[in-house]
């Protein structure tokens, strides 16, 4: 208690030791107090003066840097909180068993850096105020038991480069206006009860450079194809989500991407080949999902991957050997009936015998045949057209040298059916084996009586007897 005496001590550092009891609230006597440091000790709050020091230390209107992290200071957690001096940069109070909501006016610090209260109990909503904190680089509020929707208002957190909201409970939609905290290298909304699409805006934060976390959410839609914007990405997580559609090919302009997670969704068709750009991949997770086709043999050409999970898809045909495939513990494909062969410790069925040569062998037949047929009706067309011009000659010669020629009369069709009363029966004349004689009288100078045969085609020789 007496250590408040020192009364210009501006640095207090007293952190990992096994300081038990509670923290003097005569600290706040230390006006010229700047940092104090008490973390990882075992320190506690003893009701009812527990928190007074909390309160206390808002006389110290110096202070910059207060870590009280890694304690036994449980309790509700004061509103007295948010009348700390401006002048307060680093707020570390994670990992101390707090309870209570955090403070509706904490936007009154407005010149925090990092706060920090991860690890504890806090429940209620995230209070809007906090897009008030627009020089803040650091937000840790992930495992409590905060809920509500995220407030739109961290929007105006441009400075931020981390943001940890996971291990909560909070529902809604994942705001659109994240999506303006370009300077993001780590967002992490994991097992929460998110829901709705994934905002495009916020996959299109080219800055983030070491993960983007949803997993266990209850996301729903496509991956926007702004994915691939990532380009300096190491970690994607949308595991346990219920994402539909095909995995974007434009992911794999995520070039330096170490780690993806898409398992337990509702993806189909098949891997794209644009992943095999992923050269420095070290764990792949796509189980659990409607994927289909052959697994992609450029997977063991990735000589970083150690982890790859295909198990529970429609994946079909032969398993590569090489690469992560030599080791059958770094691969699963359970849950994959129609897939053969592989490293025999997945104990997968053996694949048909030469499945390439035979498929290959088919291929040539069908190809030897086509040809064969197609040069053969190319000779019979050749000598049917050469047959039938020498017809056409020998006919056109004859006709030539007919004396009957021009005698013939020139009739047209409609002539011949007023001709014949529209081939009325009362003019039959008779009737072949090849088609029926009408008796006609042609109109016109004469009235010159004919005889019209009509040949049935239908009989098999009738058109030679034209």
């Amino acid at each position: 208690m007496s250590l408040s005496n020192a009364s210009h001590l501006g640095e207090i550092e007293l952190a990992g030791n096994r300081f038990t009891g509670i923290i003097p609230p005569s600290l706040g006597r230390l006006l010229e107090l700047q940092i104090l440091l008490l973390y990882s000790n075992h320190l506690e709050t003893v009701a009812p003066d527990g928190w007074t020091f909390l309160t206390a230390l808002t006389n110290c209107t110096q202070l910059e840097w207060l870590d009280i992290s890694s304690n036994n200071l449980s309790g509700m957690l004061p509103n007295s909180i948010a009348n700390f001096s401006t002048n307060l940069q680093h707020l570390y109070m994670q990992n101390t068993y707090i309870s209570g909501t955090i403070s509706s006016d904490i936007g009154n610090l407005v010149n925090l850096v990092i706060f920090s209260m991860d690890g504890n109990l806090l429940y209620g909503s995230i209070p809007s105020s906090i897009g008030k904190l627009q020089k803040l680089r650091e937000l840790y509020l992930d495992k409590n038991k905060l809920s509500g929707e995220i407030p739109s208002t961290m929007g105006n957190l441009t400075q931020l480069t981390k943001l940890f909201l996971v291990f909560n409970e909070l529902s809604g939609n994942i705001p659109a206006s994240l999506g303006k905290c370009q300077n993001l290298i780590y967002l992490n909304l994991g097992s929460n009860k998110l829901t709705g699409n994934i905002p495009k805006e916020i996959v299109s934060i080219s800055g983030l450079s070491i993960s983007l976390r949803l997993e266990s959410n209850s996301l729903s839609g496509p991956i926007p194809s702004e994915i691939g914007r990532l380009i300096n990405v190491n970690i994607l997580d949308f595991s346990m989500n219920k994402l539909s559609g095909e995995i974007p090919s434009s992911l794999g302009q995520c070039q330096v991407l170490e780690g993806l997670y898409l398992g337990g969704n509702f993806f189909q068709g098949s891997i794209p080949s644009s992943l095999a750009s992923l050269r420095g991949i070290q764990s792949l997770d796509v189980s659990r999902n409607n994927l289909s086709g052959e697994i992609p043999y450029f997977l063991q050409d990735f000589h970083g991957l150690d982890y790859l999970n295909l198990s529970f898809n429609n994946f079909e045909g032969e398993v590569p050997l090489l690469g992560v495939f030599a080791n059958a513990r770094a691969v699963s494909v359970i849950g994959n009936s129609e897939l053969c062969g592989g490293n025999p410790g997945m104990h997968l069925p053996a694949c048909p015998s030469e499945p390439f040569n035979k498929k290959h062998g088919s291929r040539t037949v069908i190809v030897i045949c086509g040809s064969t047929i197609l040069l053969i009706f190319v000779i019979l067309l050749f000598c049917f057209l050469i047959v039938r011009c020498r017809r056409k000659g020998s006919r056109r010669k004859y006709l030539d040298s007919s004396p009957t020629r021009d005698q013939y009369v020139k009739v047209t069709y409609g002539d011949l059916m007023r001709a014949t009363d529209g081939f009325s029966e009362d003019n039959i004349i008779g009737t072949g084996s090849f088609g029926t004689v009408y008796k006609g009288l042609l109109d016109g100078e004469g009235r010159k009586v004919v005889a019209v045969k009509v040949l049935n085609l239908q009989i098999q020789g009738a058109s030679r007897t034209f």
